[in-house]
């Protein structure tokens, strides 16, 4: 059998040395992932993102019928984002990265399951609101970002925001 939840929690390590999680939750806007790129071309970008759709697990039977054993399997049903190839991003550039679903008829494929653990953590995309929406890269489908299509593109925003507490310690002379 294969169970659905409602949200996953992501733990990671904050910049300052500190944990700290991310929950995503598909029927919100927190649902956005980035994890450490596979490709094999260290020019390439070094993170893929993926929209998540879907958070479940599966109790899988490994074995023959003397002896056999169960293992809780998680993963993610995604659709993931492809970097635009016309636009030149990050920190030499001065922009923030700039990425767009990937066509549902390309090769690679715009959906998949990805395993959780391979997160990194929750990212935030800004929609480019001047490059508009289309309706060509996917057919009509509920994973749309809204009724009118998808947007054709979004900024990855993987700023730092810091902890402004401060312990402040006074020292008696």
């Amino acid at each position: 059998m294969i169970y659905a939840h409602a949200t996953a929690r992501i733990n990671y390590t904050t910049y300052d040395i500190k944990r700290d999680f991310d929950v995503i939750n598909c029927k919100t806007g927190r649902r956005d992932v980035m994890l450490n790129a596979c490709d094999d071309v260290p020019t390439q970008h070094p993170f893929w993102y993926a929209r998540v759709f879907g958070i479940y697990h599966a109790n899988v039977y490994f074995g023959g019928p003397l002896k056999c054993r169960s293992e809780r399997v998680d993963f993610f049903f995604v659709r993931w984002f492809g970097h635009d190839p016309d636009w030149k991003g990050g920190p030499a550039a001065c922009r923030l990265d700039r990425i767009g679903w990937v066509p549902e008829h390309d090769n690679s494929g715009a959906f998949g399951f990805l395993d959780p653990a391979r997160v990194i953590r929750a990212c935030h995309l800004i929609p480019a609101f001047s490059e508009g929406k289309t309706a060509r890269l996917l057919t009509p489908s509920q994973m749309w970002d809204s009724r009118s299509g998808d947007w054709v593109n979004y900024y990855v925003s993987r700023s730092v925001v810091l902890d402004l507490r401060l312990d402040i310690t006074y020292f008696k002379t």
